[in-house]
């Protein structure tokens, strides 16, 4: 995704202040698999969020995104991971990286970027590379996280503010994908045993944390939209106009937020 490439992009920011996929989640991948893993490909590993739970239940990782700042960051945090290699490279040349097939290939937060179309058709170019990436009986697992939701503040009119002056700073249409959870995106022709899995205000949200105001803007500030719409208007005051607008609406600057993700599973395996 071209703006997490952009020099006014932090990648530490974004590392530090994104939501994490709790244990219970990400173990929804292992279980989906059924076994651990020989090889595994991870792709648009970002600052190496769920690499380092890869590595735990592989033998080897290669872990790649396109944007060489991200790649940096992932390092930092796996230094000493003696099974994980990382590599800047796009999801399309995985095949191009590897000297044999994976078994498993997984991605968190960024397939809604890398399938924007053609790519997101049954017989589009990218599934016949991944195809050949992958091993008989290997396993491929998208999960994304959706739009926050604040459940204990669900009209904040400061936040409505916000994402309605950021809305159309979005990449599109990722950016849609990424709200329909993935809907969007049709299975491979090669795939198998297909399955996908909600987990929202319709099931149970299962990526839930509490927050203060300040951490909460700082979450904001690593949108992809934010990021571009500071580029073109540096001297904004956005983040600093949403925070004051939380504490008058609340009155407590000391709040403590509630949030909630809705996550979606796309899953499906190679004959």
């Amino acid at each position: 995704m071209s703006q997490f490439a952009s020099k006014a992009f932090s990648s530490s920011k974004y590392a530090a202040a994104r939501p994490r996929y709790t244990t219970a989640l990400l173990d929804e991948i292992m279980r989906y698999h059924g076994r651990r893993s020989i090889r595994s490909a991870e792709l648009g590993c970002g600052p190496g969020t769920i690499t380092s739970y890869l590595a735990a239940h592989s033998d080897w990782v290669l872990a790649t995104d396109p944007s060489e700042q991200m790649i940096r960051e992932a390092g930092k945090g796996l230094a000493g991971a003696d099974n994980v290699q990382l590599r800047e490279a796009s999801a399309g040349e995985l095949p191009s990286l590897l000297t044999e097939p994976v078994d498993l290939i997984v991605s968190a937060q960024a397939a809604h970027w890398f399938h924007s179309p053609p790519n997101h058709t049954a017989d589009c170019k990218l599934w016949e590379l991944l195809g050949d990436a992958l091993t008989s009986r290997g396993s491929l697992v998208y999960l994304v996280y959706g739009d926050v939701q604040l459940l204990s503040h669900p009209h904040l009119h400061a936040f409505a503010s916000f994402k309605n002056t950021c809305a159309p700073y979005w990449q599109q249409p990722g950016r849609r994908f990424l709200e329909n959870l993935l809907r969007d995106i049709h299975f491979p022709r090669w795939g198998v045993n297909n399955r996908r899995l909600f987990y929202d205000s319709s099931t149970e949200y299962k990526l839930k944390s509490t927050t203060s105001i300040d951490a909460f803007a700082e979450y904001l500030a690593t949108w992809s939209s934010y990021s571009k719409y500071c580029e073109l208007h540096p001297t904004n005051t956005l983040i600093s106009d949403l925070k004051n607008g939380i504490n008058e609406e609340i009155g407590d600057a000391n709040a403590i937020l509630e949030m909630a993700f809705p996550v979606s599973f796309m899953m499906c395996q190679k004959l």
